[in-house]
């Protein structure tokens, strides 16, 4: 298979767990699908990251959302006995991640377009957050699937790994007003 394919198939995969209809586990452990979908989760976690803030800033928040991600995913799947799960479960986690960013994209370039002009965003908003809704069920699903447990403690797993993200980020970067 050449290259162009398989990364294509990741990301056809990707979108099919965003929608739902496909598991962490139905996709082979794969160390190169890691690398892949965490080259491509930095390079969209940048770029949304940067549209309101500088390169600076927009690269270090990257980097404490990465070692987020990487650490508490280890942390749980060890909690829980299944460490040997963490590779399809990040490889999942930030692949799904890319999906949402490049959806996020517009969203965020539009929002701060309207916040440098001082247009209303309410609409904006709205959607933002069912697009922070969406990622939070994407994240259950593919948390409750990590633990082999419900889909409510995956999604108390997510609601706990989205708040101590944005904690930590609102904490480390503080907006200036």
């Amino acid at each position: 298979m050449k290259l162009s394919q398989w990364a294509g198939a990741r990301l056809y995969a990707w979108l099919e767990l965003c929608l739902l209809r496909r598991a962490p586990q139905d996709d082979a452990a794969s160390p190169a699908a890691l690398w892949l979908a965490l080259l491509l989760y930095i390079v969209t976690d940048v770029v949304i990251a940067a549209a309101s803030s500088g390169l600076r800033v927009a690269l270090a928040m990257t980097a404490v959302d990465v070692a987020v991600l990487a650490a508490f995913s280890w942390a749980l799947l060890r909690l829980a006995g299944r460490p040997a799960r963490l590779l399809q479960t990040l490889t999942a986690l930030a692949g799904s991640g890319v999906i949402l960013g490049v959806l996020a994209l517009p969203l965020v370039q539009q929002a701060a377009a309207a916040q440098r002009n001082d247009a209303p965003a309410a609409g904006l908003a709205m959607l933002w957050l069912l697009l922070v809704v969406w990622s939070v069920v994407v994240r259950a699903h593919i948390f409750r699937h990590a633990l082999s447990a419900g889909f409510s403690v995956g999604m108390l797993v997510a609601v706990v790994h989205a708040a101590l993200l944005f904690g930590l980020v609102e904490y480390l970067f503080p907006r200036v007003t």
